[in-house]
């Protein structure tokens, strides 16, 4: 089986580095990029997208397909080569943001879908 490095990045009963299999290291890499703001990220200026600027928006259905096309932008960009995004949902629920995500998995062909909130 694949073990990739977990995230948040911690140490393993064992003292080693926990690893998480690829499923759940997909959901990881996916959650990184979404709730990271561009600009936020020392090292990789670009890495992210805008979600956040959704909670100050109005809600309209124009806005939230903006923000949806940033994320399956920045989504194509940083995890593109691991899996294909097949669609991006944004919803606000209260005052939360739930970002559902359908892609394709390229290593095993399954199509797969995670919910995000925040």
């Amino acid at each position: 089986m694949n073990r990739q490095v977990a995230f948040p990045y911690r140490l393993a009963p064992t003292g080693q580095t926990e690893t998480a299999d690829l499923d759940d290291y997909i959901r990881d890499l996916l959650q990184q990029i979404v709730f990271t703001d561009p600009g936020e990220r020392v090292n990789r200026p670009d890495f992210g997208c805008s979600l956040r600027r959704l909670v100050f928006t109005d809600g309209r259905s124009e806005t939230t397909a903006a923000v949806e096309a940033l994320i399956h932008s920045a989504l194509r960009q940083w995890v593109g080569e691991v899996v294909q995004i097949q669609h991006v949902d944004v919803a606000t629920v209260d005052s939360l943001v739930q970002v559902t995500i359908g892609y394709l998995d390229q290593s095993s062909q399954t199509l797969r879908q995670v919910q995000l909130t925040n």
